[in-house]
C-alpha cells in the first residue's frame, strides 16, 4: 500500500528557532512601548495630583484671607493675630454681632499652618483639618498699604502665599535640581525651597491676596 502526501512540509528546527527569536524581539518592543506609556501616564497623574493639592489649598486660603478683619460693627477688633512664615491666623465678625466667637465651627477665627508636609486649617478652637498633603513648603509674606513687607499685625493689607507640593513618589532617571524662588510684590526675590537634588517632581503656586477689610 502506497501512502499519498499533499506535498506540504513541516517547519525545520532552524525555522522554529528563527521564528521564536523574531517573536521575542517583537514582544520585547511591545513591552518597552507599554512600559514607557505606563510610566508617562503615572508621572502625569503625579503632576495632576500635585496641582490639585496646590489649587485646593490656595483656593481655601485665598477665599478666607481676603475677608480677614471683616468687622462691620467696628467693635470686634478683627484682624490678624498670628503672622508667621508658615503659620497665619486671623479673625472676622462673620455673624456681624460685634464680637469674635472662637468656638469650633463659628468661622470667626481661622488658622492655616503647615504641619510636616500637611496643610492644615483650624476653625476657632476646634481640631485641625487636613486640606492638602505632600506639601514641601508654605511661605506667607505680609505687606502694608504701601507695599512694603511688615511684621506689624495691624498694618497688614496684603498677604502673598507661595506653596510647593511634591510628588507622591520618585521618578527614575529624573533629577530635581530646581531652586524654588518667588518674586514678591515689592520686587524682591525670596527662596521658598532650596534645590532638593532628588528624583521627586515638585510644583509651586503663588498668589497675592488683598485684604478687603484692612
Amino acid at each position: 500500500m502506497k501512502l499519498v502526501t499533499n506535498g506540504n512540509k513541516g517547519f525545520t528546527l532552524i525555522e522554529l528557532m528563527i521564528t521564536m527569536v523574531v517573536a521575542s524581539i517583537i514582544m520585547t518592543g511591545i513591552y518597552a512601548i507599554y512600559d514607557a506609556q505606563s510610566t508617562a501616564r503615572r508621572n502625569q497623574q503625579i503632576v495632576v495630583d500635585m496641582m490639585q493639592n496646590l489649587r485646593a489649598g490656595i483656593y481655601y486660603m485665598e477665599r478666607e484671607i481676603r475677608v480677614a478683619g471683616f468687622d462691620p460693627m467696628q467693635t470686634a477688633n478683627a484682624g490678624f493675630t498670628v503672622a508667621g512664615a508658615s503659620d497665619v491666623q486671623f479673625t472676622l465678625d462673620d455673624d456681624q454681632d460685634g464680637s469674635i466667637d472662637t468656638a469650633a465651627g463659628a468661622n470667626e477665627r481661622i488658622r492655616y499652618t503647615l504641619a510636616g508636609t500637611t496643610l492644615q486649617r483650624q476653625n476657632g478652637n476646634g481640631a485641625f483639618d487636613d486640606l492638602a498633603n505632600n506639601i514641601d513648603a508654605l511661605q506667607f509674606y505680609y505687606f502694608n498699604e504701601a507695599g512694603t513687607q511688615t511684621a506689624n499685625l495691624n498694618a497688614i493689607a496684603t498677604v502673598q502665599i507661595a506653596m510647593v507640593a511634591r510628588g507622591s513618589s520618585g521618578e527614575s532617571g529624573y533629577t530635581n535640581d530646581r531652586n524654588y524662588n518667588v518674586t514678591l510684590i515689592d520686587g524682591t526675590t525670596a527662596q521658598v525651597l532650596a534645590t532638593p537634588n532628588d528624583n521627586i517632581r515638585r510644583e509651586m503656586l503663588t498668589t497675592a491676596i488683598r485684604c478687603r477689610n484692612l
